[in-house]
């Protein structure tokens, strides 16, 4: 059965590691775009967050963001979205509070978060990523008093994105915050956690997307590296690891492909899109 859809992640998977979109990997997008197939990249990020330039030509026909709460068509249009309640929220951020983290509240497309914290002594204390540093700082909205700012807003999260200083406080927060009925909890590098609406992930919107579109589970093609893209490729036919993914992906894969340097995006389509032709 020919390829309908293809859904991407964008960190370690659609980017390289120098935090970059290939030529060869725009090309293959707009090539499948041009061809019929809807290209979605599917990602933890915001859409303000994911890089200007794959907003700026439009490389794809949707995306998923901030790990399944909004879909969004190709001009930014919010097409289905999903949120914590206000209470949720703060009930969330008053138990986060009590470690010592840098907290990122996903909301109307930006992730927010203390402003204090928006430097790179404090990236590097809390064991951001060196290759995400300049991507926070470019794309974070700073607040001056969070907690203030989320009580008299009423904000609803689309999903928590923290980062620990110390990994024991990581664990501890990991099995209270797991225990809440309302969350579901994953993870996209060493230090953080991502906490999501329970049953409102990748692979859920990825499958919501393609009812409406009327797409079949066996026409998709997905591909990623982290623990948060294992509902991704488990709601597609095709499910491939880059060769950079951890081993719980690579374990849910049906292959393993080449890594994020490598155009992954671009062997995948080529590869697989033409053997099931």
């Amino acid at each position: 059965m020919a390829i309908k859809l293809a859904a991407t992640d964008l960190d370690g998977t659609l980017i390289a590691s120098k935090g970059k979109i290939s030529s060869e990997n725009f090309t293959a997008m707009e090539q499948a775009v041009k061809a019929g197939i809807y290209v979605v990249p599917t990602t933890g990020r915001s859409f303000f967050e994911m890089p200007k330039e794959l907003r700026k030509r439009k490389s794809f026909t949707h995306c998923i963001c901030s790990n399944g709460a909004v879909i969004f068509d190709r001009e930014g249009n919010e097409i289905w979205k999903s949120t914590f309640s206000s209470d949720e929220t703060m009930e969330l951020f008053n138990i986060l509070s009590e470690y010592d983290t840098m907290i990122e509240v996903y909301t109307k497309g930006t992730p927010v978060t203390e402003r204090s914290k928006l430097t790179k002594a404090s990236y590097i204390h809390y064991r951001v990523e060196e290759n995400y540093h300049d991507v926070l700082t470019a794309t974070r909205k700073g607040i001056e008093n969070f907690a203030n700012y989320l009580r008299e807003n009423s904000v609803g999260a689309e999903m928590f994105n923290i980062f620990f200083s110390d990994a024991d406080e990581r664990s501890e927060a990991f099995e209270r915050i797991g225990a809440l009925p309302y969350t579901d909890l994953t993870t996209s590098m060493k230090s953080n956690m991502e906490i999501l609406q329970s049953s409102v992930n990748k692979g859920s919107s990825l499958t919501l997307l393609c009812e409406k579109l009327g797409v079949k589970k066996e026409e998709i093609i997905a591909i990623g590296d982290s623990r948060n893209d294992i509902t991704l490729l488990g709601a597609a036919g095709t499910a491939l690891a880059v060769a950079n993914a951890c081993d719980d992906l690579k374990t849910v894969a049906d292959d393993v492909i080449c890594s994020c340097d490598e155009s992954a995006f671009a062997f995948a389509l080529s590869r697989f899109a033409q053997e099931e032709k």
